[in-house]
């Protein structure tokens, strides 16, 4: 649960990588290369404290996806991969590394 993607792709070519067809013949694909613009920060109180949190507004979640994902054949990907996790607690490590 904790799986970000998979950074790799093809030599001068780099792809993040966040999903598979069915059948594992051909994966989904965004260019990493593609810059935008951070999404706003304000601050709210989180329990009584005053926190800094990322507003993800609806038009910033829209520039997010691709109305056109790039599909790749899982045969001609290189192997070297970067594989990219999210652990927000210790607990979540622990199920990573315990998962290995």
């Amino acid at each position: 649960p904790q799986s970000v993607g998979v950074l790799g792709g093809r030599p001068r070519g780099a792809r993040w990588f966040y999903g598979a067809q069915k059948d594992g013949s051909r994966i989904f694909g965004l260019d990493p290369h593609t810059v935008q613009t951070a999404p706003g920060r304000q601050t709210a109180r989180v329990n009584g404290q005053a926190s800094s949190v990322v507003e993800l507004s609806d038009d910033y979640l829209r520039s997010c996806h691709t109305t056109c994902p790039e599909m790749f054949p899982l045969c001609k990907m290189d192997p070297s991969i970067a594989l990219g996790f999210y652990c927000r607690t210790r607990a979540d490590l622990n199920h990573v590394l315990n998962s290995m």
